[in-house]
């Protein structure tokens, strides 16, 4: 199970790019190999939201963006159909809601310093909805019909630990893969097995 918006912003920061539908079936076949050898895998279910494709306006030029029209938008949604169409790959989607801009902290010296804001120093701020429960549920879902014996969970969210908690509770052995990002300690003690590895390290092996 992967928490793709926490993938894809490991991937960018450590790789130094938006991950492609190849890139993520890469890490899986990586992964897999170096420690989960003893067990076959069944799915992968990859946790994302589609890319917003509204129409926004700028903060300070007042000058309308179509996220449709973005190369970013155009990359996350590719990547998304393309894993839609990889052997063992099911893609689970909620959505983002649109909340406005937010100031970017690298731009906070700016007002310090009394200097003009631009429109670069502003960031759309979404909320993401319907991805956590799904994850949720899919857990729940695995341990109670006994789907499978291990499951794999990439993220770095401590929402999930109640259904962590559920999934060994009921005899399902949960690895973790926090992709060497700093996590509550608690999110780490409810596994059992801890992958902290960064994803450069990880892909390293790629050729």
């Amino acid at each position: 199970m992967i928490d793709g918006g926490f993938f894809g912003k490991k991937y960018k920061e450590e790789i130094g790019q938006y991950p492609s539908g190849s890139d993520v079936n890469d890490f899986i076949l990586i992964f897999n190999k170096k420690y989960n050898k003893s067990i076959d895998i069944l799915r992968i279910y990859y946790y994302d939201c589609p890319p917003y494709d509204g129409e926004v306006k700028k903060v300070i030029s007042k000058e309308k963006l179509n996220l449709k029209n973005t190369e970013r938008y155009k990359k996350n949604k590719a990547l998304l159909q393309e894993l839609k169409r990889t052997d063992l790959f099911s893609v689970r989607e909620g959505s983002f809601s649109y909340r406005g801009w937010k100031l970017k902290k690298s731009s906070i010296k700016k007002i310090r310093n009394q200097n003009s804001l631009e429109d670069d120093d502003f960031s759309i701020d979404f909320s993401q909805k319907g991805v956590d429960i799904k994850i949720g549920l899919d857990i729940a879902w695995i341990s109670l019909e006994r789907i499978g014996e291990r499951i794999i969970l990439v993220t770095g969210d401590s929402d999930f630990i109640p259904a962590m908690k559920f999934a060994r509770r009921n005899g399902i052995q949960v690895m973790l893969s926090t992709l060497g990002h700093g996590v509550k300690d608690e999110l780490k003690d409810h596994s059992d097995f801890l992958i902290e590895e960064g994803l450069k390290e990880i892909m390293k092996n790629k050729k």
